[in-house]
């Protein structure tokens, strides 16, 4: 399953490696059913002239900045590009002080279950990901 439209090689096709496709209902729905909950997104800066955007470790700081001015406190998500930028994330986060944790399509069940369940009981505030869907 790939969040993207576009293999990393392009001489493979998706429809090379699958034979059909499954839609479900759409985000708005599940969010009208009640399903989900409307989120509140928060972007890091446009791309710069060119279609160049910074390098990530240039926006943490001031991803952190927006974290503490909106959402002090309150648990989030941040869905990264990179498992590195999820990890330096995580990492700077937690040296300011909040309560973040990093995960990815390596960690293993039982560690995203605690990670879960501090997620639920409110002891980690903010959980960077990347490669988990």
């Amino acid at each position: 399953v790939t969040a993207t439209p576009f293999r990393s090689s392009p001489e493979e096709r998706l429809e090379q490696v699958f034979t059909g496709a499954a839609f479900g209902p759409s985000i708005s729905t599940l969010i009208d059913r009640r399903l989900l909950v409307r989120p509140t997104v928060y972007g890091g800066p446009p791309p710069r002239a060119g279609g160049t955007a910074a390098p990530f470790e240039a926006e943490v700081d001031a991803i952190i900045a927006k974290y503490r001015a909106r959402a002090r406190g309150v648990r989030a998500v941040a869905f990264c590009a990179r498992v590195a930028d999820s990890k330096l994330l995580a990492a700077r986060m937690a040296q300011a002080g909040i309560a973040a944790a990093h995960l990815d399509g390596d960690t293993s069940a039982a560690e995203r279950e605690s990670l879960f369940d501090r997620m639920r009981e409110g002891s980690l505030h903010v959980l960077c990901n990347c490669d988990v869907l």
